[in-house]
């Protein structure tokens, strides 16, 4: 008669497990605590809980860059059961979530259409506000991979961040103010950007303990550095304010592209034999461990392009 309780308490024990290796990097430990837990709800009859499931071994599939293994979990088998249950909200987070393969896919167009009509009619029919806002930056993420900053720009500044100061969410006004900055800078317009990183974005993250935004928020300011040649500064906030903070969480990824960006430095100064050192000892084994198809390539070609300079040199 305990069985079943039993079987449902294991579960919810290794999707957290799961998440927690997840938020870790740690792939392979994230992936076999959701698969112990689908093998375990063969003995439950909880649709939901297996959908949820479901829907975690896709994100894996996303990092892996096995966007089309995901893509058929999300339609094939988590979509047909929030559609059963009648689960609205799920159904409409679900088909977000094949938005953003098709994004990651360069399908802008399928993209935005579902955001526009499977994904906001729902949070509107729901009143849910906070779910419609974020629907709104994902479609200015649209407009902004299409080069169409104006728009990206009026979204966030008129759909997505007065909501987030309205509910009083600090932290995703000052992502999404964070997005915004990188309109500006993309614009050209360096000075604007950096003032949003400064004034604010890391005043927020510094006052919520938020130690992963304030890492990204100072790459962020790094990245426009370099872009205005100021280098040496550039490279202190990578190596003294970002990389340890990557360090201390186990965030192997995040690290691993700003090992990538350190580099970029040192070549651009160059020193050309160090940025390929890094390229080929500490950045090249972490991305192949995640095993990301595309960011190897891009990995692996920037390592022959280095290659190909010192020989030269």
């Amino acid at each position: 008669a305990t069985r079943c309780p039993q079987h449902a308490y294991d579960v919810n024990l290794l999707v957290e497990l799961g998440d927690l290796h997840l938020l870790l990097g740690e792939l392979e430990a994230a992936d076999g605590a959701y698969r112990k837990a689908e093998q375990a709800l063969l003995d439950l009859d909880d649709q939901r809980q297996r959908a949820i499931v479901w829907g975690r071994i896709a994100d894996i599939q996303e990092i892996r860059g096995e966007v089309e293994e995901a893509l058929r979990i999300r339609v094939d088998r988590e979509l047909p059961v929030y559609e059963r249950l009648g689960a609205l909200r799920e159904r409409a987070v679900t088909q977000g979530k094949v938005a953003d393969v098709h994004y990651f896919r360069g399908e802008l167009d399928e993209a935005l259409r579902i955001r526009v009509d499977e994904e906001l009619p729902v949070y509107e029919r729901l009143g849910d506000v906070r779910l419609r806002a974020v629907a709104q930056g994902k479609i200015a993420d649209v407009f902004y991979a299409r080069g169409e900053l104006d728009e990206a720009l009026r979204i966030r500044l008129e759909e997505e961040i007065p909501v987030y100061e309205e509910l009083g969410d600090l932290r995703s006004s000052a992502i999404a103010r964070g997005k915004v900055a990188d309109i500006f800078q993309i614009r050209g317009e360096l000075d604007d950007a950096l003032r949003i990183r400064v004034e604010e974005q890391l005043p927020v993250f510094r006052e919520l303990g938020d130690v992963r935004s304030l890492a990204i928020t100072q790459g962020g300011i790094a990245n426009i550095l370099k872009a205005r040649g100021e280098l040496d500064e550039a490279l202190r906030i990578h190596e003294l304010e970002e990389m340890p903070v990557y360090e201390q969480l186990g965030d192997k990824h995040s690290l691993a592209i700003t090992r990538a960006q350190v580099a970029d430095i040192r070549e651009a100064r160059g020193e050309l034999d160090e940025a390929l050192r890094i390229y080929e000892a500490e950045v090249l084994p972490p991305i192949k461990a995640i095993g990301n198809p595309s960011q190897v390539q891009h990995v692996c070609d920037r390592v022959e392009a280095l290659r190909r300079r010192v020989h030269a040199a």
